[in-house]
């Protein structure tokens, strides 16, 4: 029969690893050397650090904190332009002369300044318009354009200038038989000719009422044309054109009859 065994704390000892503080024991077994632990302790550690060092030559050292780069720079790399933009370009500002120059331009019935100044904008005057005007009349000048704006009876109009009144003339035909005028538009044109420039107060003080019907008359017959004075009024006149001269078969003005010669017929 197995002798029984004592359980006691003392007897409970791992062989593997006795206990550091063990006392002999009767069988004559001494417990290890404590050295013996460190021995193991310093194996283990040489053994790893062999390890670390053996991926270190493999992967490089380990990189630290201070040394981590920094964002990284795009200096010498093609920048990728923005994509275009989907915004319709602005449209060019249409000028206040630009829009009286269209509007003479189409023709018809003639535009006074208050027209055009409604024409361009609220804030625009009938000051505003007649410099525009002067401006372009001498923009055509510089340029030997074939025409003028003049200013005639109900406004401004866009007209050829006298000097290329032979070309419309060639193009519609001219002559007196196409003029038909009243004995009062003969003698309201009378007093044009001889006393140019005059106003139309000047001709109704001659005794001829109603005159501002007559010179309309004569204005779109292109037998007289309107001027502007220069004085700070700039009062309206009349005078005649080159068509009145070709009508009548005049070369100059001074070529007309004198009121002497009138009588002698």
């Amino acid at each position: 029969m197995p002798e029984e065994i004592d359980e006691s704390p003392d007897f409970r000892i791992d062989p593997a690893h006795p206990g550091l503080d063990a006392e002999p024991q009767a069988d004559g077994h001494e417990s290890p050397d404590p050295d013996w632990l460190d021995d193991d302790l310093e194996s283990a550690y040489r053994q790893a650090l062999e390890a670390n060092e053996a991926v270190e030559e493999e992967i490089g050292p380990g990189i630290e904190v201070a040394d981590w780069p920094g964002p990284v720079e795009t200096t010498g790399m093609e920048e990728i332009p923005d994509p275009p933009s989907t915004e319709k370009p602005e449209t060019p500002r249409v000028t206040a002369r630009q829009v009286i120059e269209a509007a003479l331009f189409v023709g018809g019935k003639p535009l006074t300044a208050k027209k055009l100044a409604s024409l361009v904008g609220s804030e625009t005057g009938t000051s505003q318009v007649d410099e525009e005007i002067e401006g372009l009349n001498g923009l055509y000048g510089i340029e030997a354009r074939p025409y003028e704006i003049r200013l005639v009876e109900g406004g401004y109009r866009l007209q050829l200038r006298e000097e290329y009144e032979p070309v419309r003339n060639r193009v519609f035909g001219l002559g007196p038989k196409e003029v038909k005028l009243s004995q009062e538009q003969l003698e309201v044109l009378a007093l044009v000719a001889y006393r140019q420039p005059i106003s139309r107060q000047d001709i109704e003080k001659h005794g001829r009422k109603n005159a501002g019907g007559m010179l309309r008359q004569l204005l779109r017959r292109q037998l007289v044309v309107i001027e502007r004075g220069n004085n700070p009024r700039r009062d309206i006149t009349y005078r005649t054109t080159k068509r009145f001269l070709e009508v009548f078969n005049i070369r100059d003005i001074e070529d007309l009859p004198t009121p002497e010669q009138l009588e002698l017929r």
